[in-house]
């Protein structure tokens, strides 16, 4: 009898299969479209391997970073609207997004990121002002409790990892162009710090490809890749100019990788998982140690 991971993935390839017949396209860069909306592994291309170069692979390859920012936009679009008449719409916007992590796979990183989402609505809910370190905490062990295999995926270590960067980074709220500036700034060194471990080098390049080039790509990306999706029920000249952004953005991000000269960024090879383990479990308890100490601070 298979188990429930199982069955689960089994649904999910079928998913993400119909998927990728949605979305693929005529155009040269409809291979970026699969991977980034549908979870589709990456073929090999000068493209990518630019990207890989830059640190930010991690924009194409669907991560808990694509299913965070879905829902931000989610709560955007219908924040005060219907969430708050409705509260069953709140439900449907859950429902879709776990529709997202099933059909991009059923991978690690988006399984902890929805469960991450839903831990926050639960705290925000009973106003349990649950912190950023716990919330990455417990949706990790939930993706262990849930699926146990996945105490060997490099993917969610990574993924935890990330998380308790920007849980450091986010804990408080920035109002100001300045202080978001600096908080963008500490993000993005803090997720470097934290996942250095387990790359296989570091480069300043990928540091500031993280720092410029990571929110500019990340609002063209969307667009982009829906409009190849719909390649073939755009008008001509829209198709035109789609595929002429992309080959644009190609070559301009060729061009810094031809003048910086540095070598591809990965995960290690051959790391050992339980060394892995021990340090992200140890942030994890300096980082709950600390918001402890804070909240102990603050109602003494």
């Amino acid at each position: 009898m298979p188990s429930f991971y199982d069955s689960l993935l089994t649904f999910s390839q079928t998913s993400q299969s119909l998927c990728q017949s949605w979305v693929h396209s005529s155009s040269s860069f409809s291979f970026v479209s699969e991977a980034f909306l549908c979870g589709i592994p990456t073929r090999d291309s000068s493209f990518l391997q630019d990207l890989q170069k830059l640190g930010l692979i991690h924009l194409i390859v669907v991560s808990g970073t694509h299913l965070i920012l879905l829902s931000e936009v989610l709560d955007y679009l219908f924040h005060n609207r219907l969430t708050e008449r409705r509260p069953s719409f709140r439900i449907f916007i859950f429902l879709f997004l776990f529709a997202y992590v099933l059909m991009t796979g059923l991978q690690a990183p988006t399984v902890r990121a929805f469960f991450s989402i839903l831990l926050k609505e639960f705290s925000s809910y009973f106003r349990l002002s649950a912190s950023s370190c716990l919330i990455a905490l417990l949706s990790g062990v939930l993706c262990l409790l849930l699926f146990p295999t996945w105490v060997c995926s490099l993917s969610l270590i990574l993924s935890w990892l990330a998380a308790l960067g920007l849980s450091v980074a986010t804990s408080r709220k920035k109002k100001t162009l300045r202080s978001r500036f600096i908080q963008h700034l500490i993000t993005t060194f803090l997720v470097q710090i934290l996942t250095l471990p387990l790359m296989s080098g570091w480069s300043y390049l990928a540091f500031l490809g993280n720092f410029i080039l990571n929110p500019i790509l990340s609002i063209l990306l969307w667009p982009l890749c829906l409009l190849t999706s719909f390649r073939e029920a755009l008008p001509h000249w829209m198709a035109t100019v789609t595929e002429t952004v992309w080959m644009q953005l190609s070559t301009g991000i060729s061009h810094i990788i031809e003048i910086s000269n540095f070598d591809s960024i990965s995960l290690q090879q051959n790391l050992n998982i339980g060394t892995v383990w021990i340090f992200l479990l140890s942030i994890q308890f300096l980082q709950i140690h600390s918001s402890i100490r804070t909240y102990r601070g603050r109602h003494a």
